[in-house]
Parts: structure tokens; C-alpha cells; sequence
């Protein structure tokens, strides 16, 4: 009976820390108003692509099926990784070669740079090449960046289809991925932190005069790093679920990729979040892995309570999920493996930015604004 207790304790334990974690994920409302598709006419859409073809043209079709086309459409790659394409070019559809990457840029920061440059619309649109607009989802993005009066930035995080089994393990890290913006704490999708990176859109003019993905060139997370710029001179940033929006499927050639995946992309996040946050994050963890350890040890003497348990828990992940990705129930049952391993990417991530945190002792230059101006010309 006390195996009981310790699992029901350790049960309300992790079920406040989910809705302290992640009180509300915002959902953009499927109902719009008509009156935004001007917005559309004013946006340069700018594509990075750095997949296959198929998915540049997957993309293509679901914005040329929107109600209303964007200013113009970019696709930017280099010599390798533009997509030869002959149907799909458009009036509005133009290719922009980028040139060699230039020393200190990541690819893709260099290519989103070198998209804004070239775009000549009052707002500019950045989406990855692996998503996709579901009907309506363009105008929607509008009717949410209208909200906050056409400025400041708005990221998405595209709703995953589940498309293959080895994508149900990532479940744990969607959860990860949302708390760590704070966004799930507010009502208006409000971040505190940073944004996604798939997808955000701003005004161009107040891009440049942020500095871009130049200021970001070396961030593999862009899109944080940008949000954090727009918060720091006080602009509204705000970041959503791709429900209705946008969605993509990843896609992992096996467990290596997939661990290599949530080890870079958790390892960034991590170092760029704030101590009480990570700290709610580990006490989520670890009081989910002992409400699992309890029940296992309770089905002997109780077994229905422990059942019960069970699917109370992952009933309330799924809550938190269906606004993430196209969980159902029976996918969740596997949870407590999938949390296992994700705990483990977390703590080795997150022991990490202890200790160089510890031993940091190296003080960035200081740069004029001038010399800014210089190298970003």
C-alpha cells in the first residue's frame, strides 16, 4: 500500500509540473477574417532549402492552393541544393542562388540572409522547405501577426505528422521544445525566451535594422536568436502551434540520426534557457520516471489502481500533445520509454551547459556600430 501512495504522490507531482510547464499551448484560430489577405499580397515568402525537390515542390503546391498568393515567392539554395523546377515556376516563383557561404555563417543562416536581401516586399516570410501550408494556414499566420499589429516577429512550430513509427519517440522532446519558449504559460502565445525556427515571419525593414541573420550567423537556432533580438528594443514576439497552419513529418534514417537530432537541437535550446525553467524541466522528468517505477511496483498488489494511474498521465500528455503533432492514445502508450530516453539526451545536455557555465571566462569583443555596418555590407 505504500507503493501505492509514493505513485499517486509522485502522479500530482508530475501533473502540476505539466501545467506549470505548459499551462496553454496557443493554437491559432481556425475562423479568419478576409480583411488580412492584403497582408498576403505584401509578403515575400522566402524558402530554404536544404532537402529534396519533392518537398520544394510539396511546399509550392500548398501555397499556390492559398486563398490569396504572396508578393513573391524565393527559393534559395546554391548550386547543389536548388531544385530544378518547370511546372512550378510562377510569375511570382524566383530562385536566388547564394554564394559560397561565407567564414563564420551557418548554411542556412547565410541563405535566409541572402533571401531578405533579395526580397522586395514589405514582409518577409521564412519557411523550411520540409513543411507545408494546409489550406487556409497562410492566411491564418496573417490573422495571428495581425494581432499584434503587423509587427514585432511570430514563429510557428509546424504540427508533425506522424508519418512513421520511429517519429512517436519525439514525443518527449515536443514537450521539451514548448516549455523551454515559455509560450505555453501565456495566453497570446507571448514569448519570453525564443521562437521556432521552421517558420516566422516580420516586417523587412524592421529585420535590417536588427541586423538579421547577420546578428544570427553563428546561432543554429536563427529563429530564437532573431526573438530575442525583437524582445531586447521591445517589440511584441510571439510564437504558436502549427495546428491548421503548417505541418511537416520528419523524417530519421534511424535512432543515430534521430539522437543526434534531439542532442544538437536540445543542447542549443538548453544553453540559451533560463535556470528556473530547466529546473522545472528536470523535476517534470524525474517525477514522471518515479511515477512510472511506482506503478510498475504497485501492479502486483493493485493492479487497477496502477492501470488507472497509468492512463490518467498519459491521458494528460495527450492534452498537451494533440495541439503538437497527430498523437492518439495508443501511440502514448510507449511513453515512459520514449521519456527515458529523451532524459537522457536532457541531463547530458544540460550538465553540460553546467559546466560551461562554470568555467567561463572568455568575454566577447566589443564592437561599434559602425563596424557592424561595415561587415554587414
Amino acid at each position: 500500500m505504500k507503493g501505492v501512495n509514493f505513485m499517486v504522490i509522485w502522479l500530482c507531482i508530475a501533473v502540476t509540473l505539466q501545467i506549470l510547464l505548459l499551462y496553454k499551448i496557443p493554437v491559432i484560430p481556425r475562423d479568419c477574417n478576409p480583411r488580412h489577405l492584403t497582408l498576403i499580397r505584401k509578403t515575400s515568402v522566402i524558402i530554404i532549402n536544404d532537402s529534396s525537390k519533392e518537398h520544394v515542390v510539396r511546399l509550392l503546391k500548398s501555397i499556390f492552393h492559398q486563398e490569396v498568393q504572396p508578393f513573391e515567392i524565393l527559393i534559395v539554395g546554391d548550386k547543389e541544393t536548388l531544385p530544378r523546377l518547370k511546372k512550378e515556376m510562377k510569375s511570382h516563383v524566383f530562385q536566388v542562388e547564394a554564394p559560397p557561404v561565407g567564414i563564420g555563417w551557418k548554411p542556412k543562416n547565410w541563405a535566409c540572409w541572402h533571401g531578405a536581401k533579395s526580397a522586395t516586399g514589405d514582409y518577409i516570410l521564412f519557411i523550411h522547405s520540409s513543411t507545408w501550408f494546409e489550406p487556409g494556414g497562410m492566411l491564418r499566420i496573417m490573422e495571428a501577426y495581425q494581432m499584434q499589429f503587423g509587427k514585432g516577429i511570430l514563429t510557428i512550430s509546424p504540427y508533425k505528422r506522424l508519418t512513421d513509427w520511429i517519429n512517436l519517440f519525439s514525443s518527449a522532446f515536443s514537450i521539451f521544445l514548448f516549455s523551454l519558449t515559455k509560450i505555453a504559460r501565456s495566453h497570446k502565445g507571448t514569448s519570453r525566451y525564443g521562437g521556432f525556427e521552421e517558420c516566422f515571419i516580420c516586417r523587412r525593414d524592421d529585420y535590417f535594422k536588427l541586423g538579421g541573420h547577420y546578428e544570427a550567423r553563428k546561432e543554429l537556432l536563427p529563429g530564437f536568436a532573431l526573438t530575442q533580438s525583437f524582445l531586447s528594443v521591445h517589440q511584441k514576439a510571439t510564437s504558436w502551434s502549427g495546428k491548421y497552419v503548417i505541418s511537416n513529418n520528419e523524417e530519421y534514417a534511424g535512432w543515430k540520426q534521430l539522437f543526434r537530432h534531439w542532442n544538437k537541437s536540445a543542447g542549443e535550446y538548453i544553453e540559451k534557457a533560463g535556470f528556473s525553467t530547466l529546473s522545472l524541466i528536470t523535476l517534470w522528468l524525474l517525477s514522471s520516471i518515479l511515477f512510472f517505477i511506482y506503478c510498475l511496483a504497485a501492479i502486483p498488489s493493485q493492479p487497477i489502481l496502477s492501470i488507472i494511474g497509468f492512463f490518467i498521465y498519459i491521458w494528460s500528455i495527450l492534452l498537451i500533445l494533440k495541439k503538437a503533432g497527430s498523437y492518439h492514445l495508443m501511440d502514448l502508450i510507449g511513453f515512459p520509454i520514449h521519456l527515458i530516453m529523451f532524459s537522457f539526451v536532457f541531463l547530458k545536455s544540460f550538465a553540460g551547459k553546467v559546466l560551461a557555465f562554470a568555467f567561463q571566462t572568455k568575454e566577447k569583443p566589443y564592437v561599434t556600430a559602425k563596424e557592424k555596418e561595415k561587415k554587414m555590407d
